[in-house]
């Protein structure tokens, strides 16, 4: 499910709303983390913009852009998630065609001529969290698998911080910063994971896990899975804890920081371009209260931490 956009909106954002809370699909649109103004003509009228992204849009975007008719699409720093052995291909030239400025997260793409964006969520301050000292396990918001109580046991089994990207922001960050290895098959606990110092261990069922590795310089190859298969996802965590899965960056703040200035160039390209008036860094914490109220008038209960 998407976030729709509203025509009332002068700059709209169009992101991935699932029923259940998924921090990573929350966190990587760029309302976090700048300070939008429209673009205005002579007499006044704003120039709406409808920007999609970040996260997994199988049709880069158009699916998403498509429901705000008469606006300029922006494609901000989005994928794609196709399950391993799906050989459909996207086209890329029709994407590229639809949005006035097009970026993606996907190194394949990018080699195809559109623009590399990482993920903006790189922006957000739980990538500056000191590494820990404990393992952590952390799990996508899948129901048929993320909640599974086998998981939970086996967490706890082995002492290790349990935590999924369901959580609420605040209570996934306070899990996160008491780790030093994280076991994960969630692509944004994985990015801010690497990208905070943390080594991984990197359970994948689609090509975006090939993805990132390959966008963060990395030559190995996740442990994979058949998603929504809790024994199949158990038969990877087990392997996980071998020492030889886990890998960590050997200069994660060099490469940190090379992500957010490609992202803060990107929304200075738009504004060049004449697609907004202003867009302008922010820190996520300027934002906090804005993020807390819309995800309580989405779904009510996620300020709770649900484990």
């Amino acid at each position: 499910m998407l976030a729709a956009a509203r025509d009332q909106s002068d700059i709209a954002f169009e992101h991935r709303w699932p029923a259940l809370f998924n921090l990573g699909d929350y966190l990587c649109s760029p309302r976090h983390y700048f300070k939008f103004e429209p673009w205005r003509d002579e007499g006044g009228q704003p120039r709406r913009v409808t920007i999609v992204g970040g996260g997994a849009f199988n049709q880069l975007g158009q699916e998403a852009g498509s429901t705000g008719a008469g606006r300029v699409h922006i494609a901000w720093g989005i994928g794609r998630s196709v399950a391993y052995g799906n050989t459909d291909v996207a086209d890329l030239g029709a994407a590229r065609a639809f949005h006035s400025e097009f970026s993606t997260r996907d190194p394949d793409l990018a080699a195809q001529g559109a623009s590399l964006v990482p993920c903006v969520s790189v922006m957000h301050e739980l990538v500056d969290l000191p590494v820990g000292d404990e393992t952590g396990l952390f799990l996508n918001g899948d129901r048929a698998v993320g909640d599974s109580r086998e998981l939970r046991t086996i967490a706890a089994g082995k002492d290790l911080v349990f935590g999924t990207n369901a959580m609420a922001e605040h209570d996934f960050m306070a899990q996160l910063a008491r780790t030093n290895r994280l076991i994960t098959n969630s692509y944004h606990v994985a990015y801010w994971g690497l990208l905070s110092g943390r080594a991984v261990a990197l359970i994948g069922y689609s090509s975006k896990f090939d993805s990132l590795l390959t966008l963060l310089g990395l030559t190995t190859k996740p442990l994979c899975y058949a998603r929504g298969e809790i024994e199949d996802l158990k038969r990877a965590v087990a392997k996980s804890f071998d020492q030889a899965a886990f890998v960590r960056l050997p200069d994660h703040l060099t490469l940190k920081e090379d992500f957010r200035q490609l992202n803060r160039a990107f929304a200075r390209r738009l504004v060049e371009r004449g697609l907004v008036a202003a867009a302008e860094p922010c820190s996520s914490a300027e934002t906090l209260q804005q993020r807390m109220v819309m995800l309580h008038e989405r779904y009510k209960t996620v300020l709770q931490a649900p484990i």
